[in-house]
């Protein structure tokens, strides 16, 4: 006799599904055997299963499953082998695994998040800084790029070459996470979608005092895009649409965003030990950020007065982790 038990994780349930054609042969063979040997009709020899197996609600969903699989290859019908209050009943139970399941994996995901994974290099071996154009880099594929380019209408043709690099420089399926402006939105498209798979946008919430306003529409925004592409057919978690600076920060660069808008980004996308790249790397607080959480960062800044910046700043938190953990 096959005794079902509820899975209490992810794997269990995955075990559980191997289980079903098995579970099928075997509730066959059992009716049959009950039918023929004590002369009840089958919906009696299931119901008596499904008491033996300690799990009738999961019996009934895997035998209804057998009977309709029977069905369709025999073209016939059994009257009344389930009832309509058993019907709803299953339906019910059926809704209420599916919601146990995804309970489950947000449970894990939960943890995964908050795991630092056991060869995670020490802070000061997880990043590098290029001084350099980012169209002339070569570097090894990462799975997300997140990077805030310039907005103006003469800056466009980067998002362009940011599309290509990014095509070239992303895993299959890794993402593209790049924070722009409203203006040229429709311009911006079209230069990015040639190039890789447009997923979704996201909006970044910023705070009253980061209201911009936008004369030449007459509009006061207190908010901005976040575009989502994807190099190939994204295969990650579920994300949340909604993003939320806390405060603003332009102390270190004029079109610098806040540590706490970029850790809820990084936050949504991506899990401790992954490698992030941003090629427009400003003041560096997307690295700041990633380092902070346990992330592996690659940034490149082509100027050299804000390299410097983003450079100096790396500097100071790697000094200040070292006296944490008591290495100065």
């Amino acid at each position: 006799m096959i005794n079902l038990k509820c899975p209490e994780n992810a794997e269990g349930l995955e075990e559980l599904e191997k289980l079903i054609p098995l579970c099928r042969k075997e509730i066959f063979k059992q009716v049959k055997a009950k039918v023929e040997t004590q002369g009840i009709s089958e919906r009696e020899a299931s119901r008596q299963i499904a008491e033996e197996l300690g799990r009738p609600n999961e019996a009934l969903a895997i035998r209804q499953k057998a009977l309709r699989e029977r069905q369709s290859q025999s073209g016939t019908s059994v009257p009344g082998f389930i009832t309509e209050s058993e019907k709803k009943f299953l339906i019910a139970e059926v809704n209420k695994i599916k919601r146990e399941k995804k309970q489950i994996i947000r449970n894990e995901k939960k943890i995964k998040k908050k795991e630092i994974p056991s060869d995670l290099p020490s802070i000061s071996d997880r990043y590098e800084l290029m001084n350099c154009d980012f169209r002339e880099v070569v570097i090894s594929p990462v799975d997300f790029i997140i990077t805030d380019p310039p907005y103006g209408k003469e800056y466009l043709p980067l998002y362009k070459d940011l599309a290509i690099f990014s095509r070239a420089k992303l895993n299959e399926g890794g993402s593209l996470i790049v924070m722009t402006g409203q203006s040229y939105l429709p311009e911006v498209f079209n230069l990015m979608t040639p190039h890789l798979k447009y997923q979704w946008m996201l909006a970044y919430l910023t705070p009253g005092g980061q209201s911009a306003q936008l004369w030449n529409r007459k509009v006061n925004t207190f908010w901005k895009p976040v575009l989502w592409f994807s190099n190939g057919e994204y295969k990650g978690d579920w994300i949340g649409d909604v993003c939320k600076s806390n405060n603003p920060d332009k102390e270190y660069h004029s079109w610098g965003q806040s540590e706490s808008g970029m850790a809820n980004i990084i936050e949504r996308f991506t899990y401790p030990g992954d490698t992030i790249l941003d090629p427009f790397m400003g003041a560096a607080t997307t690295g700041i950020v990633a380092l902070k959480m346990n992330r592996k960062f690659i940034g490149i800044e082509i100027n050299q007065e804000t390299f410097n910046i983003a450079k100096e700043r790396i500097s100071c938190l790697m000094y200040d982790q070292n006296e944490q953990d008591g290495e100065t």
